[in-house]
Formats: structure tokens, sequence, C-alpha cells
């Protein structure tokens, strides 16, 4: 079949479409192309030339799914645009695919989504990975997201062992038991890739043939089918403790973005799985904890050593074990079961039958007897069968088999090195194999058993001697304080001298409570010698010795275990950080429709600040003819008929408009019985709308216009290609005019006003110096404020004057070899833009270009930018000039009494926490309704005036001089005493004695005050109590003859 070109030339339609930001496909009736643009021809490894008149379906299927032949009809048939998603594993990326009949012809157009799919799939997996509680809850998730989302046929996560030289096989999907069998542990030191990711911390992607060139001899553990591998390793801290090794049928591209997804794929399961770890060695060393503490105060609890030892056997067998036995030597040195405790007393005979039968023999060198004379614990992890079918004695194997023994541990019971005993645990349950932490908490538990039965024997031994008491006491890993009744402390161990920093001797006969701070919380505090502060666990028990009562309090260190925990708490908190730093709109919301959570990227789309945003709900912010769609979808994914949901919709934007979105729902369950929310993420469309709007309109007036006007065609396509370049260039200095006007009003220096021109001029301006200037405080010259995209030719420094623009009062332009200002040397063309703002100039904004002249929209731009900048020095300006206003006394030019309200509680929690005092003094003018009477106000004015300017060189910069009202001052001195204040005081009197007043030409003497002194904390801990207390001190000071200060405390 010979394949005939449509009429529409592809020359046409290159200059139409080739501007489209994704692949485009023109198809005639028979489905072969009638047009590409670059994008899509680069789809399939093709020049645009060399697509024409291709059967897509036949030639590129590879692009497609098996939906394609259905949309094609549906969209022929239904004259409608379909469209739907396609995951290409040759690609490795998501498509979304818009099919859209148009006069006969089928529009394909190909939208990448890959980035986005990835976001979504990320954030799944973050929900996903928030809800695990263990690390093999985290493993599982990750595997199953690895192959259901990555396309992996195989997955496996390795740990590196604690001995740091091998990886250990924890989790994997799909892995065949002979592939599991060989990949259960491998040497860090193989030439292997997970090995290779975890020494280099990077990441190891190997296609095809190379996986066997590249690894040569490692072909047995890895799958044949594989024709891709990616080795991920798992870092915490840049350090690699573990990898997530994929597996691929197909060869996969492996680029940056597929690399950095993988990468980010990887981040987020390292960081769960680090926490899920610590969670479970935290909660396992809580338990164990609180076990032990369970143990030492039980232990403690009795100097009885036969009820010590049984309530020993009860603990564990509870506890750790289903047989618990305490073996001790005799007096001949023959090992003895002591106490023996089983979870099931009735199986207790079956023991003590056993031992009665077969004592130990302390010649066989096994089991007990070894570890009692070796000093060294044994872990026998499973009891082997073949062990108890080689006991030669029929009853005695017989025996064995009912004790049911699947694992043991036996510890010594040491004592500053020396044995005293043993301590054996055996399981009973074949799922409950003991391991290395349950030997060292046997061991933990064999430690402080030894103790406590030491301190038994010694204490049965020395009966009540206080000496051996204080040496038992003394062999104590934990502070043990004793104090009478009296509270003085009679005992302070060895243990609590090294913890607390402080010698016995200095400790015995003072109080205990210094050592102890009040519980914060559920936490309590003990502190050392040198007051620092440390977390502790407290035992307080009481006994009565000789007729008195005694309180021993036992404290134990736990700052190691409260680090662990804050630890955990930072970790969680970098884990939630990807919601915040998602490049798409991503919130939570509750199923009534309210805003719980939005993160920064979605206020951007639809132009709320966060705060505003919280306030309202999705139903108000969705538009009319799309909230029933939106709602009903809700309905489906809340009745569990459809897993998730993407639909596009208009939302309105703040200010007016809308914005075209595409939101991708699902449901967050959140923890167990927290109620459900739904889980948005939201992409702003509004360009790919606005293309698809263009795309049509421009189609079909070429089809009406093509035969006649060709030519026309050409002329319009360029004229419309320059109006989109023009709008996009508008609509990004639009945007950036608008951030630049938001930032200049909360701009509260000129610094902050000069950054925020010089970083939004660069990009309105790009590529043309410039410089802003301003007038100064003579205002017969302007200085250089801020530059921008390098240097130019104008100077630092110039009189208005020098320039056109400033001595015409409005903008002028200067081409190259023409009129120009005096203050540049440019050659090119300039642009000076005096910045008027309410009838005053207050700068210009300086251009430099080097084309021959600026053009209209350039100068257009930079006339707003000049208005926009001037007004906000304006409204600063005037902002400071309120302020001061408002913080001022207009007569005297001293602060106002609202100014010293506002500074003394600043100034009052500075001085608690320094511990320094404040000083105040209230001042009243003597006689001053006299001086007035007497002189008239103008000279009464005077007066205070004079007072003020006194009054403003008697304090220092941290003070506060202020007028509080009428003829009455007050000042705020900082960091002084009672003493120090009142000589201040005595200081500012004998100035305002010294005082000159002159008016109307003549001196007015006879000027004195009265001044009352008072100090925090000693006479009021605010305003209110420091000025009644100055007050009443200046009332003293009036009465005893005036002219004099009077403190508080007089």
């Amino acid at each position: 079949m010979t394949f005939s070109a449509a009429a529409l030339p592809a020359s046409i339609l290159d200059a139409l479409l080739g501007g489209v930001p994704s692949a485009l496909f023109v198809l005639d009736t028979d489905g072969r192309v009638m047009y590409a643009n670059a994008l899509a021809a680069s789809l399939v490894h093709r020049t645009p030339a060399s697509v024409l008149g291709c059967n897509v379906a036949e030639e590129f299927g590879q692009l497609l799914s098996a939906e394609w032949d259905q949309a094609c009809q549906t969209a022929r048939a239904e004259d409608r645009t379909v469209e739907y998603e396609v995951h290409n594993v040759t690609l490795a990326g998501w498509f979304r695919l818009f099919l859209t009949p148009v006069q006969g012809t089928l529009v394909v157009h190909i939208k990448d989504t890959t980035e986005l799919n990835r976001m979504t799939q990320l954030q799944t997996l973050s929900a996903a990975l928030a809800r695990c509680a263990t690390p093999d809850e985290v493993i599982e998730v990750t595997l199953s997201q690895a192959v259901s989302t990555v396309g992996a046929y195989l997955g496996a996560v390795f740990e590196v062992d604690p001995d740091g030289e091998h990886l250990q096989l924890i989790g994997n999907v799909g892995y065949p038991d002979a592939l599991r069998a060989t990949a259960r542990s491998v040497s860090l030191s193989d030439n292997f890739p997970p090995c290779e990711s975890v020494r280099t911390g990077r990441p190891v992607f190997v296609l095809g043939d190379a996986l066997d060139q590249r690894y040569v001899g490692r072909a047995e553990i890895r799958s044949a089918r594989t024709r891709s591998l990616a080795s991920l390793p798992l870092l915490v801290e840049e350090r690699a403790f573990g990898v997530l090794v994929l597996s691929f049928k197909t060869e996969q591209a492996f680029g940056p973005p597929a690399q950095a997804f993988l990468g980010a794929f990887a981040l987020q399961c390292a960081q769960a799985l680090e926490r899920a770890q610590n969670q479970a060695l935290i909660e396992t060393s809580r338990e164990r904890l609180a076990f032990l503490a369970s143990a030492s105060e039980l232990l403690a609890s009795s100097l009885d050593i036969h009820e010590t030892l049984e309530r020993l056997g009860q603990l564990a067998a509870r506890h750790i074990a289903d047989w618990a036995i305490v073996i001790l030597p005799d007096d001949t040195g023959q090992l003895q079961l002591v106490t023996a405790a089983h979870r099931d007393p009735g199986n207790l005979p079956l023991l003590n039958a056993f031992m009665d039968e077969y004592p130990l023999d302390m010649n066989t060198q096994q089991g007990a007897v070894q570890v009692y004379l070796t000093g060294q614990s044994s872990l026998t992890e499973t009891v082997p069968a073949s062990v108890i079918d080689a006991v030669k004695d029929e009853e005695k194997r017989r025996m064995v088999r009912e004790l049911k023994l699947e694992s043991l541990i036996t510890v010594p019971l040491t004592i500053r090195g020396r044995v005293i005993g043993v301590l054996s645990l055996a399981s009973s349950n074949p799922l409950r194999r003991y391991t290395q932490a349950d030997l060292e908490l046997a061991e933990e538990l064999a430690r402080r058993a030894a103790n406590t039965i030491e301190n038994a024997q010694l204490f049965q031994a020395a009966h009540d001697g206080e000496a051996r008491l204080a040496g038992i006491i003394g062999t104590v890993t934990d502070a043990v304080i004793t104090c009478d009744e009296a509270g003085r402390i009679v005992l302070f161990n060895a243990s609590a001298e090294r913890m607390f920093g402080l010698d016995a001797a200095d400790a015995l006969g003072t109080s205990l409570e210094p050592f102890l701070e009040q519980t914060a919380g559920h936490r309590a505090f003990a502190v050392r010698a040198d007051r620092t502060k440390f977390p502790v666990e407290e035992t307080t028990s009481e006994v009565v010795v000789r007729g008195q009562r005694l309180c021993t309090v036992v404290l134990r260190d736990v700052t190691e275990r409260v680090e662990a925990e804050r630890t955990l708490l930072e970790s969680e908190a970098r884990f939630k950080a990807t919601f915040d730093q998602a490049a798409v709109g991503i919130a939570h919301v509750s199923l009534d429709g309210r805003w719980l959570e939005v993160n920064q990227r979605l206020c951007d789309i639809v132009g709320y600040a966060r705060e505003e945003l919280l306030t309202l709900s999705f139903p108000e912010m969705t538009y009319e003819d799309d909230l029933e769609e939106s709602q009903a979808h809700a309905g489906q994914l809340l009745a569990g008929m459809i897993p998730t949901y993407s639909m596009q919709k208009r939302y309105y934007r703040r200010g007016g408009g809308l914005v075209w979105v595409k939101v991708t729902v699902s449901l967050g369950t959140g923890q167990t019985g927290e109620t459900p929310y739904f889980i948005r993420v939201v992409e702003d469309i509004t360009e790919i709308k606005q293309a698809e709007v263009a795309l049509q309109a421009a189609h079909e007036d070429l089809e009406r216009r093509v035969e006649a006007r060709t030519g026309d065609l050409q002329r319009l396509s360029g004229e419309l290609q320059i109006q989109v370049q023009e709008l996009e260039l508008r609509n990004v200095e639009s945007r950036v005019l608008s951030e630049m006007s938001e930032l200049l009003q909360a701009c509260f220096t000129f610094r902050e006003i000069d950054q925020v021109v010089a970083q939004h001029a660069s990009q309105l301006f790009q590529g043309l110096p410039g410089k802003l200037y301003a007038y100064g405080a003579s205002r017969n010259g302007l200085e250089e404020l801020v530059s921008w995209n390098g240097t130019s030719s104008s100077t630092f420094l110039f009189g208005p004057e020098e320039c056109w623009g400033l001595r015409r009062g409005r903008l002028f332009a200067s081409s190259a070899g023409g009129l120009s200002c005096q203050h540049h040397h440019a050659t090119g063309a300039t642009l000076c833009v005096p910045m008027l703002a309410q009838g005053e100039t207050v700068g210009l904004l300086y251009l430099e270009g080097t084309e021959q002249v600026f053009t209209r929209r350039q100068e257009q731009l930079a006339q707003t930018v000049a208005e926009t900048v001037a007004l906000a020095m304006i409204n600063l300006r005037l902002r400071e000039t309120l302020r001061q206003q408002s913080i001022r006394d207009p007569l005297t030019g001293l602060f106002n009494r609202r100014y010293l309200e506002e500074t003394f509680e600043r100034e009052l929690r500075r001085a608690e926490r320094q511990g320094e005092g404040l000083g105040m003094i209230m001042l009243d003018v003597d006689r001053f309704k006299t001086f007035n009477d007497t002189h008239g106000h103008e000279a009464g004015d005077a007066l205070l005036q004079a007072l003020g300017g006194v009054l403003k060189k008697s304090v220092r910069t941290e003070d506060v001089a202020c007028r509080y009202g009428g003829e009455e001052f007050a000042l705020l001195l900082t960091g002084v005493t009672l003493q120090q204040a009142s000589k201040r005081a005595e200081q500012v009197r004998e100035a305002v004695a010294a005082l000159r007043v002159m008016n109307q030409g003549k001196v007015l003497n006879g000027v004195s005050a009265s001044l009352g002194v008072a100090t925090f904390p000693q006479h009021g801990r605010d305003l209110a109590g420091l000025v009644r207390a100055s007050d009443l001190a200046l009332y003293r000071a009036k009465r005893e003859g005036r002219n004099r200060v009077i403190s508080a405390d007089e």
C-alpha cells in the first residue's frame, strides 16, 4: 500500500506545534503519522521527517498498551478526547495519552508523568512506612513497593552483620530457594554489587552482559532472567548499614531521574528501617531495664539468702525462662541445687528427683560445672536431639526428655572476679530460642543476683555490723544513700561518690535535698557537686535498725537511655521532612472537607498563605461545575470501591480567578484508632489546559484557511509565537513584580529594600547592569544604594543637576551617540527613571543597555519598578516617623509612658535571666504650679524642655528616661543596685538644681526636684509595684522638704 501525505504541509504544523512542551502526533484515519513534533520523534528515537507515514500501532507498539485500539475507537466514535495512563517499561517511565479527534484526524498528545508518578509513589511509600512499627514490617513494605511501583521482579534487603565483614539477607521477595540459600551470607570483600555499594556508599547500576563481565564468578547469586540490577546502599548519616537490591527482567536505562528516584526510594527505606530498629532496641531495652529494675527491687527487698534465691528463681521463670535454677557450692566445694523454679510448679518434683539421682560431677568439666570453674557463660541456642539420644543411661535420658530443655543459658554468679555459683535458665518452647541479647540479660541478672547473694551472706555473717554493711553497699554499682530520721546522710557509698563527684566525708551529715531535684513529668533528676543535672531512676525504701528508722535511696544514672530516646525523636523528624519538600502540592483533608495539613507548593498553586488555607475547606475552593464529580469520587473511595482516583478540576485562586489542577486522591488511615483522612496530591496543569485550547483553536483556523491563505498562516504563526513569548515574558515579569512588591511591603529597613530590589531587578532586566540611587540626608546629592548584573559606568555619587531625568522629573532614555547624562560614561543606551511617590522624588533607577535604544516595554517596566520602590521607601520612612511619634513626648523629646511599659517587660525578663537588678527613679519638679503661675506656661514648657535635656544626658544608652505625666518623670536603670540607683538619682537632683532656664531673655533660677528610688526585686516584681514604691518614696521626699532623694528602704 502506498501512503500519500496529507495536504497539510509539515512545515506549517511544525511552526505552530513545535513549541508545545510535550510529545504530539497527528494521525490520519489509517493510524499513520501526518505530523510529529521533535519531542514525539525523540520518544521513538527517530527524526520528525522519518516518522511521517509510519503506522503507530505497527511500528511503535512499545509506546502503547492494550488500551490503544479501544481508546482510538472511542475517541473517533464519540468525537471526544479520551485519556489514559501507561507505564512503559522500555522507557522506564509513565505517560498520559490524550486522543482528540479533529476534522477526521486524531491528535495524540503524550505527556510525560514520570516525575509526578514517582512523587506519588514516594508519598505512598512514606505513608506506608510511617505505619510500620517493626523492622520486619518496614522490610515487607519496602520490597512490596519496590516490586509493584519500580517494576522489579526480584528484591532483597541485606544488612551488615555486627562484625562488619558480611552481608546478611534479612528479607526478600521472589527469590527461589536456591538463590536465597546462596545469598544468605556474603562476604563484604566479594566482587558483588551489594558489597560494592556498602564499601563505597554509592549505588551500583548494571545492565545486561555487564553483570557477568564486571562481576566475574558471581552468576550463581543472581537469577538467570536478570537483565538489569540496581544496588542501593541504605545510608544513615553517610554510613551504609545495609543495601536494597532490585532485579529487572529488562534492560533499564537508569538515567539520572531514575537514579534520583531510586536513591530517594532507598533513603526513605533506610530512615524508616533505622527508626524501626531504634524503636525495637529502645522497647527491648525498656522491657529489660524494667525487668532488671524489678529484679533489683525484688532482690533488694530481703537479706534472707534462701528467700532471695527463691525470689530470683521465680522472677526468672516468670519473665525469661521456663526453668530457672541456682547452683551454689557447699562447704566441700561440691555444687548443689539450692533453688529451682518453673512456670508450672508441678514440674519441680521431676527436677529435684533428677538432681538427687544424678548429682553434678565436678570432674566432668561440662555444663554448669564448666561455667563455675571457668567463669565463662554458656549459650546453647538449640539443644540437639542427638546429644540427648547419646545419653547412655536410659532412665536419665527419659528424665532429660521430660524436662523439655530446648534452649539453655548458663552464667556464673560472679563477685569481683570470684565465682560464687551458677544461674541456669532453660526454655521449653521450641519457638523461643535464646540469643546473645538474652545471654547479656542473664549475665546482668546474674551480676545483680550475685551482689544480692553476697549481701545476704555478708549480712548473715556480720549480723548487724555497720562497717561490713557499708562494705556490702560499697560493691553495689548504683548510688546508695541512707538518711536517718532527721534527714541527715549516714551512708554514701562509692558509687554515689563517683556519680555525684563528691567524697563521702563531705556528704555525711548533710541533707539529701541538694542532690535531688523535683520530678519533671515522669523523669527524676539528680544534681552533681558541680551543679550539673542528670536523669536517674530512683528507688526508695525504709528499714528500722535498732529502733531507728532509716531511709535508703538507690539511684541509677540513665543518661545513655535518655539520649537514645532523643535520637529516635530526631530520626522521626527527618523522616517527616519529605512532606514539606515535595515538588507538587500535598494535603491531608478531613472526611468533611477541611484542610488538615498542606505543604508550601499547594499554597503557591492556590495563592493562599498556609494559615488562610487551613481555615477553608476543599468544597469552598472547588469550582461549582467540578464539585459533584469530586464528591462522587470521594464517596467511592470511602466505600472501598476504588483504591484511589485522579481527576482534572478547577480551584478558586485567592483574589479571584481559577487554576486548573490534576488531583490524585487516596485514603490515609493514620495510626490505629485514628479517623481516616484523604491524601491529595495536586499538580498545576493550567499551562497544559491553555496549550490545549490554543492548539485546538489554531488547528481549526488552519483547516479553514490552509488552501487559500498559506502565506497568511505563516505570518500569523510567527505573530502568534511572538505573542506567546511576550505573554510568557510578561507573566514572568508580573510574577516577579508581584513578589517584589510583597517583599517591599514587608521590609523593615532600607537595607532590606536594597536587597529586594537587587534580587528582583536582576531578574526583570536580565543582562542589563543597573543601580539604585537615593538622596542623602542633605538632599544635595544622590548615593548608590545597590547594583545588579555586574558593573555599570555610572558614578557612585552625583548631584541631581547631572541627570536629565531628575532635572525633568520624568523618565529619560538616551541612545548611543545621543544626548546623555553627566553621571555615567556609557557608550550604549541608558535609562534614568526618577523614583516619585506622593509628590516627592526619593531617588533614581538607572539602567545601562547594550542595544541602541530601550524598548517601550522595558521603559514601562522600569517606570513600574521605580514607582513601586519609591512608594515602599516613602511608606517605610512614614512608618518610622509614626513609630517615633507614638513613643516620644513631643515637648521634651523623651520617651513616653507607653514606651516605658513596653520596655519594662523586656528588661524585666532579661534581669530575671541574668540575675540582675532594675532601678526605678520617679522625679517631680518642686512647686511647678507656682513656677507656672509666676512665669507663665511658656516658661513652664521651657523648664520641661530643659529638664528633658538634663535627663537625656544623665542616663546611659541602655537606660530609659521618659515623661511619666505633667511635671513627673521616670528613669528606668538596668543592671543596678539600690545604692547605685540612689547615687544616680542624687546626680540628677544636683543637675536639676544647677539648671538655668532661659525665657524671653531672662534667666529663671530656683528650680529643684524631688526624687524617689525603688529597685527590682526588693521593692516590686512588676512595673506597677516599682512605680508605687518609688512614688511613695517621692512623696516622702516632698514631705521632708523637697529637693532631695529618698529610697524605698528609708
